[in-house]
């Protein structure tokens, strides 16, 4: 088996050199580093000011870039005193709660009751939804 010859001294030189290449690469071209994911010629790109609720507490500013009418990336606000330009993982992930394919994308109601094995979610339309929950808000209201 060969010796290795590799030295502390070479070593700093090799990472010394390998950080300044990553460096100078990113330098070189910051508007493609930073529109990652943005396709300029598809249309209309938005950053919008918006906030995180992402943890229901606190709120974070955050930048939502949207094409198409289609969120495509959420950056920390400088601005914003609490997150100071800085994103969560929740913010981050954000997106992918938005887009998940199995997410709740109409008014559902259940037709089984609670405590059995197949729920059997129905899909009913929202003015539907509303009527019947004022109805059962309005039963609590004379019962309490």
């Amino acid at each position: 088996m060969a010796k290795l010859s590799l030295t502390r001294r070479s070593f700093l030189k090799a990472a010394a050199v390998t950080g300044a290449a990553s460096t100078l690469s990113f330098a070189a071209a910051p508007s493609a580093a930073l529109a990652e994911g943005v396709d300029e010629s598809a249309g209309e790109v938005k950053r919008i000011r918006s906030c995180c609720r992402a943890c229901g507490k606190v709120e974070c500013g955050v930048w939502v870039t949207v094409q198409d009418n289609k969120v495509i990336k959420v950056e920390g606000d400088e601005s914003n005193a609490h997150s100071r330009g800085h994103c969560c993982a929740k913010s981050q992930s954000s997106m992918l709660a938005l887009y998940h394919p199995d997410r709740l994308r109409y008014t559902m109601k259940r037709t089984n009751p609670k405590g059995e094995d197949d729920p059997g979610w129905v899909r009913v339309n929202f003015a539907e939804a509303m009527d019947e929950v004022g109805a059962k808000y309005n039963e609590l209201i004379e019962k309490y």
